[in-house]
């Protein structure tokens, strides 16, 4: 055999001595983050005898289409991978395709695949000859990776299902299993992970004096880091370009399926002396003698393949290969927390000695940057002080009564045996995966309240952990572990973290408090039991205060301004700073500032996304900010005038007694001057006495500046959105370029799968690319504003409430109960539902992303070219019918038709009466069956699940020939509520949709008279300012039906334009349905507002809608109402009668129109009673 070897990480080796490399290195510079790693080239040009490849020589096989049977009496079958052209998560492979010869794999019990693949030559070069070579059984941890495709649920990856872990396989006995959680962290945050753990194994390698590490074997073997990633999708495919390097992962592996069973999870297992730093330098062995050489590491990795949530993960974790494993502890680590030096051992040091330590958890603290340059983001600052206060104040304070309300999952650390049982099936029930089996006790089944909970299950976790009955577990701070973490640098994505920690702390801190009496059932002590006594007190008084602290800043700042700045007897007339005459007024417009901007987020709370208003966030932060720093001026100045006596006098002559009374009376200082010791003095005191005050130097102007924006942002963002219990991630099915394998039978009837053999020599130079993509410098992706035509709509509505006058308008809308007449049910289709059925439906559009798709929710035009010329935008009706495309199936239908009562329900909708066609969709084919089920069915679902009610209108396309119109409505009046009673009641009435140019109502005056025959109702548009408009709504009114006219007019706003029309209307009692926003967004505020008055004044009965909402800035029927009200100048009593004219216009049974107006005047005469 050669004594070359068979490849290299790049086919050349370079001198860890010389300055020159040669070219690939030159670009690529191996070396580590401490001066005393030194490094040695994978490729040994020079080959010794315990270096020699395991492998042959391919070239030497005359047969390239070998096959061959591997035996494995164990329990895995050795082999190498199956050669794919098409990778996992779309990367395709980076060789071309070449005839290998094929070998049979067993499946272990006939339904695991459990396989080993060769590993490239460099990495197994890179294994330390003393490793390698010490146990020879246990070699193919080394030299061979292991993919096991687990097709079960996590509580099913048992020994009795055919499932094992290597450490198991090999008797090792696991102390300590430290778990890295991974979503979609770039490979930077994931290297620096991986490499600080790294370096901590080789921290407790290295111990001298241990009594328990250095006995029962090596200490490295006692070790397992698992990395669990959380889908392939969202998965960043640098990071396993870097697992790849190391040995952990390889590409073309992975199986879709095994006999249709899905593969939920991809395993792999290698053991490693290899890491990646976070400046992508690549870190190996470099002696056999060098104490630095990082030791060989367990790696266990897994990569779901569908994204579930962290929740999932911690069950594959603790459910899955725990119970395998059977660790003493187990450590969380979040991708991008670096542990620091020894912190994993200080960790696990905590558990040795206290046997009753249930969990700990270690400081961590805010990521920095060089030379601290991250301080100067105030965001950043603000949050690494909050960390290190919460590390001097919080966590020590918990910790001396026992129970620590929260261990960070992104570094904290548990004893297996503690949290088995009943904690983890209750931190369990959070996970989406397990809803069907729990039925009401899993997460479908739960309030609302729970689900909040669950999004900060770790505090689950810590409760039911030191209440577990009969046991005296506790928690623990231990100060010695420390670890850096990232944390959010921009308004959006901190307001985002801050909701779910908010909302889930909140939510689980009540849960805490309410099962408190749980604790009497553990086998605490007395004494431990009279801490946790006053722990809940604590915790109590804690959230009452989080509950008023709204109210309590703004009293606070407005007291102290009046105090300082009002000339008055205690301030001996004095106004302070800008004198007696202004200091009053600037004060006010401060104060009346700040209640502008506190209502600003509820607004942006209850109808924008945070990153579609990073502006106004970020606007919000510094107003809040400058008043903070105002207050805290001015605070500051009472204090002083307190000891200087230049303000405000204390008595220091009557004895003790009369001091604390005047120091403590309503006018007095004292009590300012208490506040802002507790406030800001007890941080600089406590820091200083714990010997870490760096951060006050840093960090605290940044803090202190922001405690104002935290409770007047943070806390009402959270609080209204108490409904939004995720966590910004979604799952993804996007596994097909995973290939299937199926099994066959032997002439043992045991099952096996055939595949590919691939020599070791494509493995090798496949893998020298994947180490050039791993070792690449980081560029980082170039950010995405994140601001969708969307958030510009939900903008525009926000600008359009706060620029109102009267801003109590909002929830008095809001709670009015309506009826809405007139919208077009296709004209709901929201651009994530038309994205999500295209793909459904292999719909091809025309828009290669999600967020081109938005932009063409851009309404220029609003009918035909003719009348408004072109310049290549699409027209209203273009635009709308090109979205009906995505409609195929019944539940298409219905998940249209749903999605609308929803939303009806969110704005306080009871009854409506969409309008409907089915020309635009049996023409492409689609049954008219599909159609009417489709929206029957919501229709049903609709008031039973929602409790919005629905009389539907079939439409005929004006501009569509007139007999196929016809033919629509016979096809489809058994669905309709005919007078017989034999139709299914999906529709009531007829009108008229689409283009009305030169196609006046006459024309359908067939379909007119069919509808009134079988006892349908009529109504017709009549849309504004189009060509003959106004002939149109004469003959709606005067002769269609036989002369009897229209039942309603549908638009009809140019009445005001001939004052007979309105005369009629009034004399047949004819309703107009008027969209506001549809004819705004053509018509001037000054111009279209006055027509709407005009037609109130005059007695014409009309109601309010919203038209086609989702092409329309999505102003819905709240939104439409809002404008009326404001630029009409109604009044509340006549918002009222708007409703009470949509009521009486519908056509809904009186049961429903009884229960609508009862509401009605309950709602107004609560008005009433807060007016009076």
């Amino acid at each position: 055999m050669s004594s070359r070897r068979p490849n290299s990480l790049a086919n050349t080796s370079c001198d860890s001595e010389s300055s020159h490399c040669p070219p690939y290195q030159e670009q690529h510079p191996f070396y580590q983050e401490e001066p005393d790693e030194q490094e040695i080239s994978l490729l040994q040009e020079n080959s010794s005898s315990h270096y020699s490849t395991p492998f042959a020589d391919p070239v030497a096989e005359s047969d390239s289409h070998r096959r061959y049977t591997l035996h494995d009496p164990g329990p895995t079958v050795f082999g190498a991978p199956e050669y794919e052209p098409v990778q996992s998560s779309g990367m395709k492979t980076r060789a071309g395709l070449n005839r290998y010869g094929t070998r049979k794999i067993n499946l272990v019990k006939g339904a695991v695949l459990s396989v080993d693949y060769p590993v490239p030559s460099a990495i197994q070069n890179a294994i330390q000859p003393e490793y390698r070579d010490a146990e020879e059984g246990f070699s193919e941890e080394f030299t061979h990776l292991r993919y096991t495709a687990a097709t079960c649920d996590p509580d099913e990856f048992t020994l009795r299902n055919g499932y094992n872990l290597r450490p198991a396989m090999y008797n090792r006995h696991t102390e300590l299993l430290i778990a890295v959680t991974y979503y979609n962290e770039d490979k930077v945050l994931t290297s620096r992970t991986l490499h600080g753990v790294m370096q901590n194994i080789r921290d407790i390698v290295r111990l001298k004096k241990s009594e328990f590490w250095n006995k029962g074997g090596p200490a490295w073997q006692k070790i397992v880091v698992c990395l669990i990633f959380d889908g392939i999708e969202p998965c960043d495919k640098n990071t396993l370009d870097v697992l790849a390097t190391i040995g952990v992962y390889q590409d073309g592996i992975m199986k879709k399926d095994v006999d249709g069973r899905e593969t939920v999870a991809h395993v792999f297992e290698y053991t490693t002396q290899l890491s990646v730093t976070a400046t992508q330098q690549l870190v190996r062995p470099h002696s056999d003698e060098s104490t630095s050489n990082l030791p060989p590491v367990q790696f266990i990795f897994c990569l779901k393949q569908k994204n579930s949530k962290k929740i999932n993960s911690h069950r594959w974790l603790l459910n899955a290969f725990s119970r395998i494993l059977n660790p003493e502890v187990i450590v969380l680590l979040d991708a991008g927390t670096k542990p620091g030096p020894k912190s994993l051992l200080s960790l696990w040091e905590a558990f040795y000695n206290d046997k009753t330590l249930g969990g700990a958890c270690g400081e961590i603290h805010a990521m920095l940057g060089p030379r601290w340059q991250k301080c100067l983001n105030p965001l950043v600052a603000a949050q690494n002080f909050e960390y290190k206060i919460s590390n001097i104040l919080d966590k020590p304070l918990e910790s001396a009564f026992g129970y620590v309300s929260v261990l960070p999952g992104a570094f904290s650390a548990y004893r297996y045996r503690a949290i088995m049982g009943r904690p983890l099936e209750q931190y369990f029930h959070g996970d989406h995966t397990l809803s069907k089996r729990l039925g009401k006790k899993g997460i479908e089944g739960m309030n609302i309240f729970k689900k909040n909970m669950f999004l900060a299950e770790d505090r689950i976790l810590c409760f039911e952990l030191v209440a577990k009955a009969g046991f005296k577990w506790h928690l623990s701070y231990v100060k010695a572990a420390k670890g850096e973490t990232d944390v959010p640098e921009g308004a959006a994505e901190f307001v985002g973290q801050r909701r779910r920690w908010l909302n889930g702390s909140f939510a689980a801190g009540l849960y805490a408090i309410m099962h408190f009496g749980r604790i009497y059932r553990s086998g605490h002590s007395i004494i431990r039991l009279f801490f946790l006594h006053i722990q809940i007190l604590y915790n109590i008084c804690q959230l009452i205060m989080t509950w008023f602290s709204l109210a309590s800043y703004w009293l606070t700042s407005s007291v102290i301004m009046d105090l300082v700045g009002t000339p008055s007897s205690h301030n001996k007339e004095k106004g302070w700073p800008w004198g007696n005459d202004a200091s009053p007024i600037v004060n006010t417009f401060l104060k009346y500032g700040y209640l502008w901007v506190l209502m600003l987020q509820f607004m942006l709370a209850l109808g924008n996304r945070p990153k579609g208003v990073v502006t106004l966030y970020t606007i919000s932060f510094l107003y809040f900010a400058l008043v903070q720093l105002y207050v805290l001026i001015l605070s500051f100045y009472l204090v002083v005038g307190v000891f200087t006596g230049g303000m405000l006098d204390f008595n220091f002559d009557d004895g003790l007694a009369a001091f604390i009374q005047s120091f403590f009376s309503s006018s007095g200082g004292g009590i300012v001057l208490i506040a802002l010791v507790s406030t800001y003095g007890i941080y600089i005191i406590a820091s200083i006495l714990y010997l870490d005050p760096w951060h006050i130097l840093t960090s605290s102007w940044a803090y202190f500046l922001g405690m104002t924006t935290c409770i007047n942002v943070l806390m009402v963002y959270a609080f209204c959105n108490w409904h939004d219990v995720s966590w910004g991630t979604k799952g993804s099915d996007k596994v097909d370029a995973l290939p299937s394998v199926t099994t066959q039978k032997d002439n043992n009837k045991r099952n096996f799968i055939e595949e590919l053999d691939k020599p070791q020599a494509d493995i090798d130079s496949q893998f020298e690319a994947t180490v050039k993509r791993a070792l690449a410098p980081y560029v980082e992706p170039e950010e995405d504003g994140g601001k969708t035509l969307d958030d510009s709509y939900k903008n525009f509505r926000t600008g359009l409430i706060q620029n109102m006058n009267g801003l109590e308008i909002t929830p008095f809308i809001t709670s009015l109960p309506k009826v809405e007449l007139h919208v077009h049910i296709e004209g709901t289709l929201t651009p994530a539902l038309r994205w999500k059925l295209a793909h459904r439906n292999n719909i091809p559009l025309r828009y290669p992303t999600y967020e081109a798709l938005l932009n063409s929710y851009k309404i220029t035009y609003n009918h035909r070219r003719e009348l408004n010329g072109d310049n290549g935008a699409p027209t209203f009706l273009e635009t709308y019918y090109e979205g009906c495309q995505v409609l195929c199936t019944e539940d298409d239908f219905y998940e249209l038709a749903i999605a609308y009562f929803q939303k009806a329900k969110d704005v306080n909708v009871r009854y409506v009466e969409p309008f409907f066609d089915t020309q635009a969709h049996t023409k492409r084919g689609i049954p008219v069956e599909a159609i009417l089920n489709g929206f029957l069915r919501a229709q049903h679902d609709g008031a039973k699940q929602l409790g919005v009610k629905s009389n539907w209108i079939f439409c005929f396309l004006r501009d569509h020939p007139v007999k196929e119109g016809l033919e629509a409505l016979r096809s489809a009046l058994p669905w309709a509520r005919t007078k017989d009673g034999k139709g299914k009641g999906l529709f009531h009435a007829v009108g008229l949709a689409s283009n009305e140019y030169d196609r006046p109502p006459g024309l359908f005056e067939e379909g007119f008279l069919l509808a009134k025959e079988v006892g349908l109702h009529v109504t017709m548009h009549c849309d504004v300012d189009q060509k003959d408009v106004v002939e149109h709504m004469h003959e709606g009114i005067f002769d269609v039906c036989a002369g009897a006219g229209a039942d309603r007019i549908d638009h009809g706003l140019n009445a005001t334009d001939a004052p007979e029309l309105m005369a009629a209307l009034k004399e047949k009692n004819i309703g107009l349905t008027l969209c506001p926003h549809a004819y705004h967004r053509r018509q001037a505020t000054e111009v279209l507002f006055p027509k709407i008055r005009k037609l109130w004044d005059e007695g014409v009965r009309f109601c309010i809608n919203s038209d086609d909402p989702t092409y329309m800035h999505d102003v819905w029927i709240d939104g439409n109402m809002m404008k009326v009200y404001e630029y009409c100048g109604f009044t509340k009593s006549e918002m009222g009668k708007l409703v009470r004219n949509a009521v009486e216009m519908s056509w809904a049974d009186e049961v429903t129109k009884t229960e609508i107006l009862d509401e009605l005047e309950r709602v107004l005469g609560v008005e009433e009673k807060l007016i009076s």
